[in-house]
């Protein structure tokens, strides 16, 4: 396959992984505008939103550089991917611990949900930046197919999950259902991280 097809390919993988994870999004927003309320909506989205901006600074640009300095350096590729992996579970790791402890530290939150909730989505958040990190190896062998796969996947799993818990065990919305909603969002980055390891696993050294 030639070069130019073999961009497209990978282009045309990851809009449609976009698309249809994005699609899947808003199924789970109307799913849980329905079933939490305003408010309870309101938190759910704040619990993300806030670590958002922890995740900013886990990045640092580390996805960009690896990027370049792989294509530029094939013959260092897997040490360069190394370094990134490591850097990457480092700072990650960090800014989501600092993020679950700075939530117990806003005034605003003592005494609700959202702490609790910040500490169960930061696991969330930590393995969909991994997964992110070990889709440049993909990306380098023009198989990011596999990573949109994944995403999907893991998508898939979280709307599942969404859908059997408002529907079978917490028909009324309750602060354990709360928290068993974020989880579902948490299993679905584990789902995604585990089958893009084991994509990566088979075309790049980790």
């Amino acid at each position: 396959m030639s070069l130019a097809k073999k961009i497209l390919g990978n282009t045309a993988a990851q809009v449609a992984g976009r698309f249809t994870t994005a699609f899947l999004a808003v199924i789970v927003v109307k799913i849980l505008t329905n079933y939490l309320g305003q408010a309870g909506y309101g938190q759910y989205a704040t619990i993300y939103e806030f670590l958002a901006f922890f995740g900013a600074f886990a990045d640092f640009g580390i996805f960009t550089i690896t990027l370049r300095e792989m294509s530029k350096n094939p013959k260092n590729e897997e040490k360069i991917f190394g370094n990134s992996l490591t850097m990457r579970t480092f700072f990650t790791a960090f800014f989501m611990m600092l993020a679950s402890i700075a939530a117990l530290c806003i005034p605003a939150w003592q005494g609700t949900i959202i702490p609790l909730g910040v500490l169960v989505a930061s696991l969330s958040t930590f393995f969909v930046i991994m997964s992110g990190t070990l889709s440049v190896a993909l990306q380098i062998r023009f198989s990011m197919h596999l990573h949109a796969l994944a995403l999907v996947i893991g998508k898939v799993l979280t709307v599942f999950l969404i859908v059997i818990l408002v529907q079978k065990f917490y028909p009324e919305s309750s602060s354990e259902s709360f928290l068993w909603l974020i989880w579902a969002g948490t299993f679905g980055a584990i789902l995604t991280f585990l089958l893009t390891l084991l994509f990566t696993r088979r075309r790049f050294p980790v």
